[in-house]
């Protein structure tokens, strides 16, 4: 897997996905206070756990194909 690949795919993913940071955040299971900035750090992290990838993915509604 490439990192760079899959983190640019993610950030477009957030983009078109008409929700905002703290939405995500939110849906991913961040609690209110931390959610946009938690969601912040994910796309810009070098290197993002599966775990992370999976919940982002599901807070999308997305299959975790469009990663690749």
């Amino acid at each position: 897997m490439n990192t760079q690949t899959v983190l640019k795919n993610a950030k477009r993913l957030a983009r078109n996905s008409g929700l905002t940071y703290q939405q995500i955040g939110q849906r991913m299971g961040y609690p209110p206070k931390s959610a946009r900035q938690s969601v912040g750090q994910f796309l810009n992290s070098t290197n993002p756990t599966v775990n992370m990838l999976v919940r982002f993915t599901k807070a999308l509604g997305v299959d975790a194909k469009e990663l690749l």
